[in-house]
């Protein structure tokens, strides 16, 4: 479990914990982590085009694994892209911490591949998850 110096939340699960994100996209999709606007998040890298990978943990430290992954939520704040939606690829956070997610583009018969958000693009996502592996 991860130690951190966690605050007070009501919720009908146990020891709910609630992280956030903020990463800015620089040319070729390259995210930047805002450490000051994201807690509980050691990094974000890119893998590939709308590909990216997301650890859990403190920027300078440790990488946090949890049981469980409760809930995400992500916006994608990109003034040249409001069709690129997000959503969660692989969520390995009991084993390594990590959170895969893609950025998704449709094109105009529907089919979906994974995109690059455009450079200035802020990605911000909230993550709730559980620090006990009691029910």
């Amino acid at each position: 479990m991860a130690s951190r110096d966690f605050k007070t939340v009501q919720a009908a699960e146990r020891a709910v914990k609630i992280l956030y994100l903020k990463a800015t996209i620089a040319g070729s999709g390259a995210p930047t982590l805002v450490a000051d606007d994201s807690l509980g998040i050691k990094s974000i890298t890119r893998n590939g085009a709308g590909d990216y990978s997301i650890l859990l943990g403190t920027p300078s430290g440790n990488t946090d694994k949890y049981p469980k992954l409760l809930y995400t939520n992500g916006v994608l704040l990109d003034p040249d892209a409001e069709d690129l939606q997000m959503q969660i690829d692989t969520d390995s956070v009991s084993s390594s911490g990590l959170v895969k997610i893609l950025t998704i583009a449709r094109d105009s018969s529907g089919d979906a591949a994974a995109a690059d958000p455009s450079s200035g693009a802020t990605i911000s996502m909230i993550f709730h998850v559980k620090n006990s592996s009691v029910k």
